[in-house]
């Protein structure tokens, strides 16, 4: 399921890692989220968070939140800024893969 919290704001859209990152949770049978954050005069623009995650066996749980933001950016532009997880082996949030990583764990992970 693909969930979009809000629309991008005017003059962007979506990168194409995030758009890559959530077709392929969509297709492994996770759950998804894409929001955008509007810019405020103290963040230095707009910014997009992308959750996927699923529940596993016996309750384990992987939650890969990616943001990328704008700040420092071209206008429309928005780069990588962040990455969390909360996976079976480490619940607890922590510093996330890297993109290819998730990837990597979506693939050995499809939702049954």
């Amino acid at each position: 399921m693909t969930t979009t919290a809000t629309p991008a704001p005017t003059g962007y859209t979506v990168p194409p890692a995030a758009a890559k990152l959530l077709a392929a949770a969509t297709a492994a049978g996770w759950r998804t989220l894409s929001s955008w954050t509007p810019a405020t005069q103290s963040s230095g623009g707009p910014s997009l968070t992308v959750q996927v995650g699923r529940l596993g066996p016996n309750g384990r749980r992987w939650h890969y939140k990616v943001v990328w933001h704008a700040r420092g950016c071209a206008p429309g532009r928005v780069r990588l800024f962040s990455s969390l997880a909360s996976t079976p082996t480490t619940p607890q949030w922590h510093n996330g893969p890297s993109l290819k990583a998730i990837h990597i764990v979506i693939s050995q992970h499809p939702q049954t």
